[in-house]
């Protein structure tokens, strides 16, 4: 994380405000700060911004986090909380498919905290591919399966690799 706070934020006159997102684009340029296209803009507070990147893919790369601001009435960012992680891709590999995923459901190779419970029943309602941080610190593809196992609620991970 890194954070940028300007000394005279709480000064007397300075006052958050309202902006729009490119205004607020152009003055994180100021600070080296470039905001990814595809990030989600969301207005939090009187003044205060926030871009959102849910591990979404941008080129050949996969960025994940948030970057909020603050935009005071003499035009200018005194706040900047950055969380943004940009992920460069190491290389291309070639997923099993889903069907091999769910057989593996199938075949109980799942994590799952049951309380020692027997499985009797798993009911998949949705898949969709994803990506967990792995031990070494690289983002793997997994298939997330959402769905019920006993009747309850449950999210399965399932390597995609």
């Amino acid at each position: 994380m890194k954070r940028f706070t300007h000394g005279q934020e709480n000064n007397e006159g300075n006052k958050p405000i309202d902006t729009d997102e490119e205004t607020l684009k152009e003055k994180t340029t100021t600070f080296g700060i470039a905001i990814p296209g595809k990030a989600e803009f969301r207005k939090l507070d009187v003044g205060t911004y926030e871009w959102v990147m849910d591990m979404r893919e941008a080129g050949d790369k996969l960025v994940d986090g948030s970057l909020s601001v603050v935009f005071y009435n003499d035009q200018t960012i005194k706040r900047i909380e950055n969380h943004l992680v940009t992920y460069q891709k190491v290389r291309d590999v070639q997923m099993k498919s889903e069907k091999d995923a769910y057989n593996e459901i199938l075949a109980g190779g799942f994590l799952q905290a049951m309380d020692d419970r027997q499985i009797e029943n798993v009911k998949i309602n949705h898949v969709e591919t994803g990506y967990h941080l792995d031990s070494k610190g690289f983002y793997q593809p997994v298939y997330v399966f959402h769905g019920a196992v006993n009747g309850m609620e449950r999210t399965i991970y399932i390597p995609g690799i």
